[in-house]
């Protein structure tokens, strides 16, 4: 475990560099097991501190037992995580108070100093994160969006102000724009582009570039609020065209994710553009989980989205570190 104080070095502060900088207090203690080479590990553990005068605690991986023995150590008071992260964490403890004791081994842990949580990475559905807050005294759950090509954060929300829905407010110098499948700019949903100076110019050695005229075509679904908010719901290339019209995965997932009966889910189309059929791959609250089980929670997904589904039970969803779905692997699961 690394342990960076408000980006000024260990061996300045206690030499007594002159630099009154190097006083400054930390305003909060994070807590990250990010990698650094995902761009969010990078910007928290590299970016943020210079700005915020933040403590921050770099865990080299996540493991449950010292992830929640840290908070109590350095009595942090913010998270910075992964979706994949707050699953982990939901699944792997038991809460009385401020107090978790983790399921596995039943060792007791204080976490009572967090006070807000930072989620990015992949998307969180309303419902989990209802539930993930009260794991950690009603924290709130902020989430941020931006991606490699990026280089930063393209969307962030406001600790103070968030936006219901939304994954945060453009960031200072970004522009962006939504464009339809003719390229016109339109005010609905589109494909998100984003143009700055820390946006990429394009990639070495390759022919095509996603950044045309100066804007970075996301490949996300999205909308652009007049006032400048971000609201996604999932990658362009996920979108399921049915006979009955247009399915977007996540709007199903986050759905699904308020079931009883599911404790996990991911949704994908399978067939031919036009006819596809809308499966989405279940991990049940309880196994063995039956066709009957399975059955309903289709009329359940079904009452709640209009969108027919056919389900399939598996016992864990295929996730990057990151916590994305991978799911291109769906389908290729152990189904139970």
């Amino acid at each position: 475990m690394y342990v960076m104080v408000g980006g000024y070095s260990a061996r300045s502060h206690a030499h007594g560099d002159s630099d009154a900088a190097a006083s400054v207090q930390p305003q909060s203690s994070v807590l990250s097991a990010l990698p650094l080479y995902f761009l969010y590990g990078h910007c928290v553990l590299c970016y943020q501190p210079l700005t915020s005068g933040d403590l921050i605690v770099q865990m080299p991986a996540f493991e449950l037992d010292s992830y929640l023995a840290a908070i109590g150590t350095y009595k942090i008071s913010r998270l910075s995580l992964t979706p994949a992260v707050l699953y982990d964490v939901a699944a792997g403890v038991t809460k009385a108070g401020t107090i978790a004791q983790s399921v596995a081994t039943g060792n007791r842990y204080d976490i009572g100093s967090v006070k807000m949580i930072g989620c990015g990475g992949a998307s969180l559905p309303h419902a989990l994160k209802q539930s993930y807050s009260q794991i950690f005294n009603g924290s709130p759950i902020l989430q941020g969006y931006g991606m490699a090509e990026s280089t930063s954060i393209i969307a962030g929300s406001s600790w103070t102000t968030p936006h219901e829905g939304a994954v945060g407010v453009l960031y200072p110098n970004s522009s962006g724009k939504v464009i339809d499948s003719a390229g016109q700019e339109t005010d609905g949903f589109g494909e998100l582009c984003v143009s700055g100076p820390h946006v990429m110019r394009g990639y070495v050695n390759t022919a095509t570039s996603p950044v045309v005229n100066g804007f970075l075509r996301t490949g996300d679904y999205a909308r652009v609020s007049s006032d400048g908010h971000v609201f996604l719901r999932g990658r362009i290339a996920d979108i399921v065209y049915t006979e009955d019209g247009v399915v977007v995965p996540t709007d199903v997932e986050n759905a699904l994710a308020s079931c009883p009966l599911v404790s996990d889910c991911a949704v994908k189309g399978e067939g031919p553009k036009g006819s596809a059929r809308t499966v989405a791959y279940i991990v049940p609250s309880e196994t063995p989980a039956g066709a009957d089980v399975l059955q309903r929670i289709s009329q359940w997904a079904r009452s709640h989205t209009g969108v027919s589904i056919e389900c399939r039970a598996v016992e864990a969803i295929p996730k990057s570190p990151a916590g994305k779905v991978l799911r291109y692997l769906l389908g290729k699961a152990d189904a139970q």
